[in-house]
């Protein structure tokens, strides 16, 4: 997520978020070495 320093406190009280261009392709490298969790919409995705 990108890092508004405009804003305060946890993101989840935020009044957005913005999700930084070819997240996805990070995560499906990544998911291998670490435990990954995303919310999406109010689902959580989690690869591990």
């Amino acid at each position: 997520m990108r890092d508004h320093l405009e804003f305060s406190g946890p993101m989840v009280e935020w009044p957005h978020v913005d999700v930084i261009p070819g997240v996805k392709d990070v995560m499906s490298k990544i998911y291998k070495s670490y435990i990954c969790c995303v919310d999406q919409m109010q689902e959580i995705l989690i690869w591990n």
